[in-house]
This record gives structure tokens, sequence and C-alpha cells, in this order.
């Protein structure tokens, strides 16, 4: 009987062992400052994507064979092993901006507004998760232009604040590909209206853009964990001009692009997306 408690009592102690919760801190290599909504994933689990709060704290169960991706706009994405963390873990994230210059708008400097962007065939919808990517490029716009603001067309729950990832490339339509990034800001939307699907996005300083230019969101999380939110999209274009990547992985578009694939609608799921630009 004895034998048996014993064993009872070793299993028991690894199993919490194992499940004990994991404290990690989240901070800027640079100047320490701690790095808030910050994408924390599990690699291999099917476990939900978590975020950090306001002091760059993550709690997490320990899973030994697991790793955690680590990904916040402006930084680069860190990948860390879980059987080699500690009870308190501090866990730095090394900046990657690019630092542009700033461009003061005025009306006598600019006179060319065009908002460019089909947005008039919605039928579809594009679920989105934590850390999915979805971008469109834009074809021709001419040079000597600035990038102000996106639109973008989410159905979301009333009362609700999802936070988004912005980014800005140039792309090579010879390649079909993005390529340097531009710009990149987070962005928080408030969903007030449930009848008010459009969303603009301004930018904090106009982007200077090329001939051609990409154009991309990420999802990171709201206040309501699985809260469910989606991207008009429609199948109803010719050309394929919009991609995705998962994880920070490669771009895709056609029959690679997973999720776009499989959404609501068949087809070629081109999401609703404007950008307003301006010519001197």
């Amino acid at each position: 009987m004895k034998l048996l408690l014993l064993i009872a009592t070793f299993f028991f102690n690894a199993a919490e062992s194992n499940s004990q919760k994991i404290k990690l801190i989240l901070l800027d290599e640079a100047d320490h400052s701690p790095i808030q909504y910050a994408t924390l994933c599990f690699k291999n689990s099917k476990s939900a994507c978590l975020l950090s709060d306001s002091l760059g704290v993550i709690f997490l169960d320990r899973l030994l064979n697991d790793s955690l991706v680590i990904s916040r706009i402006g930084y680069s994405t860190k990948t860390i092993f879980l059987k080699e963390l500690k009870a308190n873990n501090d866990v730095c994230l090394t900046r990657n901006t690019k630092l542009l210059p700033a461009i003061v708008l005025s009306k006598n400097e600019y006179s060319n507004l065009e908002i460019l962007g089909n947005t008039r065939r919605s039928n579809g919808l594009i679920s989105l998760i934590p850390d999915l990517e979805i971008g469109r490029f834009f074809w021709n716009l001419g040079g000597d232009k600035f990038l102000k603001s996106v639109v973008i067309f989410l159905k979301a729950q009333v009362n609700t604040d999802y936070l988004f990832s912005l980014e800005i490339h140039d792309f090579d339509i010879q390649k079909k590909k993005p390529t340097s990034l531009l710009a990149n800001q987070l962005v928080l939307i408030q969903t007030k209206d449930a009848y008010n699907y459009k969303h603009t996005i301004l930018l904090e300083d106009a982007v200077p853009i090329n001939e051609n230019v990409f154009v991309s969101v990420k999802y990171l999380g709201s206040q309501l964990p699985g809260n469910r939110i989606e991207l008009f999209t429609s199948n109803r274009w010719k050309s394929k001009s919009t991609y995705e990547r998962y994880l920070n992985r490669d771009w895709s578009e056609g029959t690679d692009a997973f999720f776009l694939k499989n959404s609501i609608r068949k087809g070629n799921n081109n999401i609703l997306m404007q950008i307003q630009v301006l010519g001197k």
C-alpha cells in the first residue's frame, strides 16, 4: 500500500511540475523597456496565442515538448524552447524598425488626392486569427506620391477593441512578391456601430511610395479571447492581388494561400481594401 502511495505521489508531483506556470517579461534589448502587445504562440500545440500586457508580462503553462514563437511589430521574431525556461524569465527582443523622415502635409504642397481600390463587390468573408497577415498590392500608381491612409472593411463585435499591425512594402511586379519594408505601425480599431464596416487607418507619417506598393494588416488580438473578427472579400475579380502569411513565414497567394482558399466564398478571394495617396 505504501509503495502505491509513493508511486502515486511521484506521478502527481511530476505532473504538477510539468504544468507549473512560467512568467515571461518581454524587454527591449536596447533600453530594457517592457514590450506590450507582443504575440506569443506555441509552435507545435494547438493552444491559443497570448499577448503581453502593459508591463510586457506573459504567464503560461509549461509544455516541455513545445517551443514559443514571440513576435511584435518593429522587432525580430524570436523562438524559445520551453524546456530551457525557468519560473521567471527576462526575454529581450531586437528592434528591426526602419526610420523614415517625417513629411509635413499642407494644402499648398499636395493638391492631388486619390482613393484607390475596388470595394463595391463584397461577397465573402475571411476569419482572422492572431498572427495571420493579409496583404494586397496596388500597381501602376505612378511616381512621386505618398501614402496617407489605408481603409479596411471588418465585421466585428460592437464595443470591442481590436489590435492590428499595419505594414507598407515595396512590391516586385516581376517576382510577384512584397520586398523592402517602408513603414509599420500598431493600430487599435474600436467598433462602435454594428453596421459600419469601414475603418480608416491614418498613417503616423505619409509614406513615399513607388509605382507599386503592398499593404498588409495582421490581427494581434482583442480584449475578448476567442472573439470572432472577419475581413470582407470578393471573388469576382479576375486578377489576384491578395496574399497571406502566417507566423511570419513566406507570403503565399493563389492555390498556396490556405486561409484565403478556405474562406466562406471560394475563388480569388481578394480582400476589400482602399489606399489614399497624395500627389504633388
